[in-house]
């Protein structure tokens, strides 16, 4: 039986145990996922608006031919064609700015993972770690590009021809130049069946070294990531509690001193 002032996490790849005083951790990751999994799916609940307005004009056609036919008089000008309106919902996300805020949040796991690792809350040493070229390899490697990661392994005919390497030079290109490098190929997420379909094309061709990635296939990835390293957490509490309640301590002070506080609008009593 677990104590509840004990620091334990329990964690079967779908179902998590924390105890309270790591809320604070889980509250942090679980906040970054959802802002991004918004601004990700951002087009996608537009196209959802974009249906329910052209169904609503399509309501309003039925209803002013119903009176026109029984001529009521009845006299509404409109300043735009609701036609062209529906149009305006045809919005892409700027795809590069998607990676970057994506790389962003796989940057915080990777700080997290050192932290815990090193036993450190050094803001300076974990930059230190987290920029060594050898340090992101493995790190990449040992979450991404690994067959413990559920998107990875159902995906792995894709996503095995990408290398630690080529990820790293795009996140770099990405973030200081704001370019693509890497023999990576970025695409919007609707292009993805396409994308597959392009790749077996030219793989017949003997082409097989052309990747795209969308920012959906990202999002998954760094997801599976996420899971990896709590399940990570969770191995090491049952093998050792004592040195994980050491370690994850330097977690939660890193967390204290760095998580943003989010306030909404309907908390402000301005």
């Amino acid at each position: 039986m677990i104590k509840e002032e004990s620091t334990h996490i329990l964690f079967d790849g779908e179902k998590i145990i924390i105890s309270p005083n790591l809320g604070k951790i889980f509250d942090f990751l679980m906040n970054i996922e959802r802002e991004i999994e918004s601004f990700i799916d951002f087009e996608k609940q537009l196209q959802k608006i974009k249906e329910s307005y052209t169904e609503t004009l399509g309501f309003t056609a039925f209803l002013a031919k119903k009176i026109e036919d029984n001529n009521i008089d009845f006299n509404y000008i409109i300043s735009e064609n609701p036609e062209n309106i529906a149009s305006k919902f045809d919005f892409h996300l700027p795809i590069r700015s998607q990676f970057i805020v994506l790389f962003a949040s796989l940057e915080t796991l990777f700080c997290l993972y050192i932290t815990y690792i090193e036993k450190i809350d050094n803001e300076e040493d974990i930059r230190k770690k987290t920029m060594d070229k050898k340090e992101t390899i493995k790190f990449l490697n040992k979450f991404i590009l690994s067959n413990e990661n559920e998107y990875f392994n159902v995906n792995k005919k894709i996503f095995s021809k990408i290398s630690a390497k080529q990820i790293r030079e795009i996140r770099n290109s990405l973030t200081h130049f704001y370019s693509v490098k890497g023999g990576i190929n970025i695409i919007h997420n609707e292009l993805n069946e396409k994308a597959r379909k392009l790749e077996g094309k030219l793989k017949e061709k003997g082409n097989n070294n052309v990747i795209f990635i969308s920012p959906n296939d990202l999002f998954l990835l760094i997801r599976g990531a996420s899971k990896i390293l709590i399940k990570s957490w969770s191995d090491d509490y049952l093998s050792d509690p004592i040195e994980f309640s050491e370690k994850i301590t330097f977690v939660k002070s890193i967390v204290d001193k760095n998580s943003a506080v989010l306030i909404k609008n309907k908390d402000l009593n301005i």
